[in-house]
This record gives C-alpha cells, sequence and structure tokens, in this order.
C-alpha cells in the first residue's frame, strides 16, 4: 500500500494534474511545509501520507537546502522502520547521511535498522558513531546497552545506562521533545535496562535498588 501511494504521488506530480508540482519557480516556504506535514503525519503514525509529503518536500527544496532534505531523507527513513522495512530505511538515511555525514541522530536511526536486519556489528557502530557526534544521546545510550547486554558485557551496559540516567536528570523539557520522548518513559526504560545489567553482573543490591526506583515512576498518582 505505501509503495503504490508513492507511485501515485509521483505519476499524479509529473502528469500536470491537480495536486502536482506547479511549473515555475516554487514560491517560498513550499517545501517546509511540506516537510512539517509528512513528520506529523509519520509521528501520528499514519505513514503513508507521511512520506508522500516528505518525497514532495524534497522535490520541492532548492539545490542548497541541505539540511530540509536530509530531515526529509531521515523521516523517510523512520517511517519505513515502523513499516517493517529496514532495508528501504537504511537507503534512506543513507542519503540523509550524504546531505549531513555528522548528524548524530541519522547513525542511530540507521543503527536501529541495522538491529532489525539482525546485524549487530553494523548496529554498535552506528550507535557509537552517534555517541561521538553526541555523548547525550540517551536513546543511542539505551540501545547500545542493549546490545552489551545480549553480548554479555553488562558492565559495558551500566556505564551506558548511567551515563543515560545522568542525562535524563539534567534535561530540560525542550531536550526531551527534541529526543522523542517524555521524561517518565525515558527513565523507565533506562532503569528496566540498568536492573538488568546490575543483575546480570551479580549486583543484585542495586538492581534491586533500580528495579525500586522504577516501580516508583510506575504507581499511578493520586
Amino acid at each position: 500500500m505505501l509503495a503504490r501511494l508513492i507511485v501515485a504521488v509521483l505519476l499524479c506530480a509529473s502528469c500536470g494534474a491537480p495536486g502536482g508540482i506547479p511549473d515555475g519557480p516554487t514560491p517560498p516556504g513550499v517545501a517546509e511545509q511540506a516537510l512539517a506535514r509528512g513528520i506529523r503525519e509519520v509521528q501520528a503514525g499514519r505513514t503513508d501520507l507521511g512520506v508522500l509529503s516528505l518525497r514532495r518536500a524534497l522535490e520541492l527544496a532548492p539545490a542548497e537546502a541541505a539540511s530540509l532534505r536530509a530531515e526529509a531523507h531521515r523521516w523517510i527513513g523512520h517511517a519505513f522502520v515502523r513499516e517493517g522495512d529496514p532495508d528501504g530505511a537504511l537507503s534512506e538515511l543513507s542519503q540523509a547521511l550524504d546531505e549531513e555525514p555528522d548528524d548524530p541522530w541519522t547513525f542511530y536511526a540507521c543503527g536501529t535498522a541495522w538491529r532489525a536486519l539482525g546485524e549487530d556489528e553494523s548496529a554498535l557502530a552506528c550507535f557509537t558513531r552517534a555517541l561521538e557526534l553526541d555523548p547525550r544521546h540517551v536513546k543511542a545510550l539505551q540501545w547500545r546497552a542493549e546490545l552489551w547486554l545480549e553480548r554479555g558485557r553488562p558492565a559495558a551496559a551500566v556505564d551506558d545506562l548511567s551515563a543515560a540516567l545522568l542525562v535524563l536528570d539534567a534535561a530540560d523539557e525542550e531536550a526531551l521533545a527534541a529526543w522523542g520522548g517524555r521524561r517518565a518513559e525515558l527513565l523507565e526504560t533506562t532503569l528496566r535496562l540498568r536492573a538488568e545489567a546490575y543483575a546480570a553482573a551479580g549486583d543484585e543490591g542495586r538492581a534491586e535498588l533500580d528495579r525500586e526506583r522504577r516501580r516508583a515512576l510506575l504507581e499511578p498518582r493520586g
């Protein structure tokens, strides 16, 4: 369904039908509007409509708008991951890196796609590169910690998850929004993983402290 919708909109754009790309100069801000609309649709779970808008943003973007094109490719990649197409996601994310080669979010997203493909070495390399570019990238810390746990390296997982907790404790709401999460959810995931890592390392005392803190987060407040 997603592929058919993309083909349909591209054909429509090329034949000059209503809703296609107009001839002549693109009015200022149209590409940005299409990008924003596409991101909203993907965030709302309407990935097919989101990808259509993001493709339109790419077609309308001026040659010098590398940042806009990179963002569109990143969100199309995110949509493809949601749709269970990690290969397609990696193709889009590679194009995003062509536009912005040092973007930590793109490397993180590549890591999630490689993880879905079972290519854990590539995933680990991507999460590590994301953290080299941005040591405060909480989700890259969480995902890399899961890989450390699976590889029998709980101490490395504890290090990453402790770093994530320090970042979360200091983060403001704007930073949390940029990471695409809410404080309680990010804290809950990090504490759950660190409890597992402590337990795997044989430190049941610290594991239980994290479990208690996590339970307090999950308890309904009256």
